[in-house]
């Protein structure tokens, strides 16, 4: 047929007539969609409740074992009693024996949750899901888990599928809006937010994470706002917050503890208590938080009324920044005045003095040395001070006392620092001349010679020995008097007699040798003073020989 005579035939052609476009209807509503999806669940149940009949079940020889449904039951009683191993035992051996429900899933999902496995409870929880979507209250353990793996988008988003198939409630808001937060989310946590302020305005919680939100997205006004809100709205809601921060630094959990702390500081920014824990923190974590930690003792300081009980905010807060600035900035006038303040305030602080003593002698201006020694001679007659922190003051006391010739004193506190136990490079020339002139200013004076008292532990015996200078009752108590009499350990008193007898004979026998010429005053009143000594010693150390010379001498008379 050509095209022209098949026109004539087009007339007889019909077509359907064209679908008409139906009428715009809106979007349902949220409540009519959680009414369908309701329905549907319904459908579901009861489409899965006809089916049931048609499980094919095994027949044959029973086993002696129990079965994979009754491995489950004893799975719930096991969880009921909170043996979380015993419920997961018998759970997985279900799953191998080919048991595949979500049921069986769930609650393995369950017992890993309260075992603290969030990662195996996600995926106990997915394969459940996977095998019932509809089981809404799983998407929100789930969301939980994701929270405890610090997973917030994850979280949120899990938070999300609940909230779009169940009806709000008002703690999922909080906590959903929470999550959204820490994800920067920040406009899905201002809406949730909200939506909790509507139901309860009210709430610390929720005013504390307004202010956290409007902080982060720079609205600093707004913050502080609802950061004074909360503390309004309960009075204890800081409390705690700062007994779980005083546990975490106990067990040395220093960034989370110092997180709980500055977080609480936007709530009470008047707690001067909490920026000296706040300073504390930054000292531990190292040098490089020095900054951090002067800066709130700085502000505890500034805040501190001085009518506080707590001995954090007295004087030894001004203690506490002068070590700081001395050991850290090295600003040795700022570090004296603090401890000028503290030490006015209790003269008996045994830091303050120890360490502006040390900022004295570093400083080394007019009069400081003399300052460092008045510090540092009522630092070691402190009486709770330990003798291993007694040493170097009394090795400088000593020093000091020589380069002022003051003899008497030097001997008494190098003695003191021998006592100590001081690591320290004795000059042993320094030590004899300064027995030597506390030994021969004594022996002109031997109506003004110490009886020294010494101390066993099973009796109390007097002596007349020449000693000189005798050890103190305690090394932790050094005196500076030159001649008392004392009771000290037999122990201590050898190892004075030790350091005096051998800085003796370290003097004496070089110089005896010497040429007369070579000698001086002061030795020839030495040596008439030591060698009737050191003689009477050998008498006493080795009797014997004296028992010989005595005979010896009888036979030539």
């Amino acid at each position: 047929m050509s095209l022209h005579t098949s026109k004539n035939l087009l007339h007889t052609i019909s077509y359907p007539p064209a679908p008409k476009k139906p009428f715009y209807s809106p979007p349902l509503k949220n409540a009519q969609s959680k009414e369908l999806v309701a329905t549907y669940k319904k459908s579901v149940e009861s489409k899965r409740n006809d089916l049931r009949k048609f499980i094919l079940t095994t027949s044959g020889e029973r086993t002696s074992g129990p079965t994979a449904t009754q491995l489950v039951e004893e799975g719930k009683t096991f969880l009921d009693k909170h043996d979380v191993d015993g419920a997961l035992s018998n759970l997985l051996e279900a799953v191998r024996m080919g048991l595949d429900t979500p049921e069986v899933y769930r609650l393995a999902g369950e017992a890993y949750k309260d075992k603290g496995m969030a990662s195996e409870a996600i995926e106990m929880y997915t394969k459940s899901l996977e095998r019932d979507p509809l089981n809404m209250e799983l998407y929100h353990d789930k969301g939980n888990c994701f929270l405890q793996l610090d997973d917030f988008n994850s979280a949120v988003d899990e938070f999300e599928k609940y909230l779009k198939m169940e009806q709000p409630v008002y703690d999922l808001l909080v906590k959903t809006g929470k999550a959204c937060l820490d994800a920067e989310r920040f406009d899905r946590a201002l809406e949730l937010l909200n939506s909790a302020m509507e139901i309860n305005d009210k709430d610390p919680y929720v005013l504390y994470n307004m202010g956290e939100l409007h902080e982060r997205i720079g609205d600093t006004a707004k913050a502080t706002e609802y950061f004074g809100k909360v503390h309004a709205a309960d009075n204890d809601f800081a409390k705690p917050y700062l007994e779980r921060a005083a546990i975490e630094e106990k067990e040395e959990n220093l960034a989370l503890a110092l997180h709980l702390y500055e977080s609480i500081l936007k709530v009470l920014p008047t707690d001067a208590k909490i920026y000296v824990h706040c300073a504390d923190i930054y000292l531990r974590l190292g040098e490089e938080y020095s900054s951090n930690a002067l800066s709130c003792l700085t502000k505890s300081i500034e805040l501190a009324t001085g009518d506080e009980d707590d001995e954090l905010l007295g004087p030894l807060l001004y203690v506490k920044r002068g070590v700081l600035l001395f050991d850290q900035f090295n600003d040795l006038d700022a570090a004296i005045a603090d401890f000028t303040i503290a030490l006015a305030e209790d003269d008996n602080l045994d830091t303050a003095l120890e360490f502006r003593a040390a900022c004295f002698r570093q400083r080394n201006q007019m009069g400081d040395l003399q300052a460092a020694k008045d510090d540092y001679e009522k630092f070691v007659n402190h009486d709770k001070v330990a003798a291993e922190r007694k040493g170097p003051p009394c090795v400088f006391l000593a020093e000091y006392y020589f380069s002022n010739r003051q003899y008497t004193q030097a001997a008494n506190f190098y003695q003191q620092a021998w006592l100590c136990n001081v690591d320290y490079p004795f000059e042993l020339e320094k030590i004899s001349l300064a027995y030597l002139h506390s030994w021969v200013a004594k022996t002109k004076r031997p109506e003004e010679e110490a009886v020294p008292t010494i101390t066993t532990n099973q009796n109390t015996t007097t002596t007349t020995t020449t000693a000189t200078l005798q050890p103190p009752k305690d090394p932790n108590r050094p005196t500076t008097a030159d001649t008392h009499t004392t009771a000290v350990s037999a122990d201590e008193a050898s190892k004075c007699a030790s350091l005096q007898q051998y800085a003796f004979d370290a003097y004496y026998r070089p110089r005896r040798e010497l040429e007369p010429t070579a000698h001086t005053e002061l030795f020839y009143a030495f040596h008439d003073a030591w060698q009737p000594h050191t003689e009477d010693m050998a008498r006493r150390t080795n009797p014997e020989a004296g028992g010989k010379g005595a005979k010896k001498a009888a036979k030539k008379k």
